[in-house]
This record gives C-alpha cells, structure tokens and sequence, in this order.
C-alpha cells in the first residue's frame, strides 16, 4: 500500500490522513513532513467543517480559521457581491471559545471585539448542530439573508500574508460607521419604545470563571458539589427568571462541557433539588425565580444586545413575553394574533417565526390574558387598558 493510493476526499478519519502522512513519511523521509502538518491543520477542525459543507451546498463560498493572531473566527462566508469582503462569522464553541478562560470573555468580549472590528457574527452551539442541524443550517442561511440586506455591512478585506499559515488581516470600520451599525440593529426596538422614551432592559450574561478541570468526571465528584451551587447561584442573580436549559447550559460552559446528557441532567436535578428553588412549569418548560419573588409582580422584559446574546424562544418566560406585549399593544391598541406574535418576536430578537418561537410567543399572549393585561375580541388581542 502507497500513500498516493489513499483518496483523502472519500474520508475524514484522522486516522486514514494518519495512516497516509506515515506512508508519505517511510516512502520520502522528512520531505513528507510538512504535507502531514498542513493536512492535519486544515483537517483539524470539530463539526465546523460539517456546517461549511452544508452552506457550499447552498451556494456559499465558505473558509474556515480567519485571523491573523491566535484568536481565529472559526468560519466565514464570502460575501456574493464583493468576493474580497466576508458577509458573515460564525462562531462555535470548539477550540476557539474552550480556550477563552472566563464566561465572559467568551460570550461578551471576543464578540464585542469582533462588532468593533466590522464582524456580523452569528453564534452556533455544537448540541443544536448535532440535534437539529437543519433548524442550524436555516438559522445561519437566515442571518446570511439580514446580513446582506443590512447596506451598512462591514467589509472584511482578506491580505496576502508572509506566512502561508496564517490566514488574513481584516480592516476595521470606522468609529462612526460601529456606530451607524448599532443604531441600524436598535431601530424597531426604538420605534416601539420611543413614546414612553424608555429603553427596555438588555439582557446580561453572567460572568462564571472557568473551570480548569482535567476531566469532565470532576463535575461529579462531591467535593465540588457546593462550587456548582454557588455557579447556579450565581447565574439565578444575575439572569433570573431563567430557564432550566439555559440555567445549566450556563454552569456547563464554565465547566467546558457542550453536552448535556442523561447522567449530568440527573446530577443537576439532585442539586437544584437539595437548594429548593422556586420553579414554575410551562408545559414542557421550567423555570426558576428567587424564592422571595412573585412572577404576577415581574413587570420587566430583556432585549438581547446583538445575535450572540439572544435566547432561544423556549428560554424566554411567558411573564416576560406577557411584559414585551403589553408594552407592543399599548401603542397598536390592538392586532391579530398572527401580527402579534410575529411583532413580539421582533422584539426579542427573531427575525423570522417558527415553530419554537411561535410557541412561546403564544404561552405569552396566554399569560398576558390570564393576567388582565390583554382579552380577546373577535380574533384580535386588545390591550386592557
């Protein structure tokens, strides 16, 4: 068997590209060498180059690991009317956001770097790719869409470098164009705000200190118990009403863990027993306020900043979405449940309405009713003034 015999196309084993650089290496000596670091380089990738594989499908010219210091964007799309510019990032949580040491570093300031820098960035998690990686893909195509209607776009000019392995330089945009580009992301917030002249609140994220752990069996062991506590403690003050999903999803990340699987879920139940928080259920949905909370006295609703901080539509509160309407129906009087729904999504975020959106939109329009904030007449939601 020759190295030359092995078709590297037909597979991603790192095992056969293995296999094939020691052949390369027996028959040629340390000429071969540099072939097996380039390929394990380009190769070296998680699930990323499995996204990349779905967008060229969908016509997009796709290059993976851009940057020109040791931070890389793990993905970038081409932007089809300039090819020197990128119309979008997308960001995992692969090699990249693990070697970020703090929650914070990771959800907030690489990002907000990147806004700097003339970045529309879009954020993947593995665990959705690997559960729905078609409601993924739509996702990303989606953001591509916004992203080339928005004129305002950054342009990302990629440069020769010295060094073949490293990728790109990237141009940064002006200070008052960042700022053209927020101001363009706030207008429908704005608009449904400004009578009152009152910004809802964003969103914030917590801030958890990684964990340096040697394993993921540390999560389980008992001497680590209170610290996991404390970490869920943490983020009830800082985010609550919050989910269970993303409650634990938070925890997980400080703890470099991107999948939740049937033994953590049983070991996080038992700990979030033993504190005996307040939950609330929503149908398939739990979420968890401060004990000394009452969820009919919660008048706010948070906004995310950009793309990366937004929740999924089945982390949000029905009492927060309740909030978000009655703050849309008390400017529109009144709308169809249709136009409801779809504006309130808006609101937090959504650009287009699925099924997961649509469903907690409606658990929302439910709660506001049950609240007296809105009633029904005649196939509209009016506002109870």
């Amino acid at each position: 068997l020759k190295s030359e015999q092995i078709d590297l196309n037909r597979t991603n084993s790192e095992g056969v590209m293995g296999l094939k650089a020691f052949l390369a290496y027996a028959e040629k000596g340390k000429v071969a060498l540099p072939i097996r670091s380039k390929t394990g380089n380009s190769e070296g990738m998680g699930y990323e180059h499995l996204i990349a594989k779905e967008l060229i499908k969908h016509g997009y010219e796709v290059h993976s690991q851009i940057g020109c210091s040791a931070y890389k964007i793990d993905l970038a799309i081409v932007d089809k009317k300039n090819s020197s510019s990128y119309i979008l990032g997308i960001l995992t949580d692969g090699k990249n956001y693990q070697r970020a040491h703090t929650s914070k570093d990771r959800e907030v300031t690489q990002l907000n770097v990147l806004h700097q820098l003339g970045w529309n960035i879009h954020k993947v998690w593995s665990t959705e790719w690997w559960e729905k990686p078609d409601r993924v893909t739509n996702d990303i195509l989606e953001a591509i869409r916004l992203a080339e209607n928005d004129e305002l776009r950054a342009a990302i000019i990629p440069q020769p470098s010295p060094n073949p392995e490293k990728e790109i330089f990237i141009n940064a945009l002006t200070k008052n164009e960042l700022i053209k580009n927020d101001e363009v992301f706030q207008t429908s917030i704005i608009n449904k705000v400004e009578a009152n002249q009152e910004i809802p609140n964003f969103y914030t994220l917590t801030n958890l200190a990684a964990i340096n752990a040697y394993s993921s069996d540390e999560f389980f062991w008992g001497q680590n118990r209170e610290k996991i506590k404390k970490q869920i403690s943490d983020v009830l003050e800082t985010e609550w009403p919050i989910s269970k999903n993303l409650l634990c999803k938070r925890v997980l990340n400080a703890w470099n863990i991107s999948r939740m699987g049937t033994r953590i879920s049983y070991h996080f139940q038992t700990l979030l027993d033993e504190m005996h928080l307040s939950a609330i259920n929503d149908a398939h949905r739990e979420f968890f306020w401060p004990n000394e909370s009452k969820p009919e006295d919660y008048k706010r609703y948070r906004i995310p900043k950009n793309d990366f901080e937004k929740r999924d539509a089945d982390d949000l509160p029905a009492e927060e979405v309740a909030n978000a309407i009655s703050e849309i129906l008390g400017h529109q009087i009144s709308l169809t449940k249709a136009d409801l729904i779809r504006e309130t999504g808006k609101l937090f975020g959504y650009a287009r309405v699925g099924t997961n959106v649509e469903y907690a939109m409606a658990q929302g329009i439910n709660k506001a009713i049950d609240l007296g904030i809105a009633k029904e007449n005649n196939g509209r939601i009016v506002f109870n003034a």
